[in-house]
């Protein structure tokens, strides 16, 4: 999701967008775009101090949609503790100086790293699936950014990953569970987006009607507040489920 985000940002709105794997150890985002891995983020911390908005682009991958990608290379073992909080911190001012929209994907942890940039994000995306199990992490992570990092309640957003209207737990379920309104639904094409990630083409140009596509278009709008530039989805309907089923 944050990789097809970022490329719906960059490709159909049209602004200059960063794309940033903070999976140290795990990290496959340039995988998606059919680019090689790099070890730019890591280098980009430990250059932090001399980089400006000229040369942090000299450590991006760069996609032909205008989408700059910021991540590292499985040949380094980063292991916890070694990145140093107070440089990430000081590259995420770069990124945000330098470009109108920078994406963070995050692991799934929380330490010091994911902590500082929860905090200084402008949105936090809280991808979900129809589970009890997802919806109990959920309320915990909720919890836990809300009174623990000081995130407001308003800058937080549940996404519904793979959302099926069949499902027993319904989008009406969540919102009760977790008591949040406006839940975003992406629709459930598990197929065509496993194909777009092993192909290494975003899924905009992979199947630009699909709906999941469509979802990624209007999500990009509602982030950025402008519309797209360019719609060869047939964009229309707008993926925004107020369900109760």
């Amino acid at each position: 999701l944050a990789a097809n985000l970022a490329h719906g940002i960059a490709d159909r709105i049209g602004q200059r967008a960063a794309l940033v794997d903070l999976d140290l150890q795990f990290g496959t985002l340039s995988s998606l775009f059919d680019l090689p891995p790099a070890d730019g983020l890591v280098d980009a911390i430990n250059r932090v101090d001399s980089i400006d908005a000229l040369a942090l682009e000299g450590h991006m991958l760069k996609h032909k949609s205008g989408l700059h990608l910021l991540g590292n290379t499985p040949d380094q073992l980063i292991v916890p503790g070694e990145v140093d909080e107070k440089r990430l911190g000081r590259l995420v001012e770069v990124l945000r100086s330098s470009y109108d929209h920078v994406v963070v994907d995050l692991p799934r942890q929380i330490d010091g790293l994911t902590g500082l940039v929860l905090e200084a994000a402008d949105r936090v995306l809280m991808v979900v699936q129809q589970s009890v199990s997802h919806v109990r992490d959920a309320k915990q992570l909720i919890r836990f950014l809300t009174h623990y990092l000081g995130v407001p309640e308003h800058r937080v957003t549940l996404v519904i990953n793979r959302w099926d209207k069949r499902a027993p737990l319904t989008a009406g379920d969540i919102e009760k569970a977790l008591g949040v309104k406006d839940l975003l639904c992406l629709p459930n094409d598990f197929a065509r987006v496993a194909e777009s990630a092993n192909l290494g083409v975003p899924l905009l140009e992979a199947a630009p009607a699909s709906p999941v596509s469509r979802a990624v278009v209007r999500l990009s709008e509602i982030l950025s507040g402008k519309k797209a530039a360019r719609d060869e989805s047939g964009l229309g309907k707008v993926f925004r489920k107020w369900a109760r089923a």
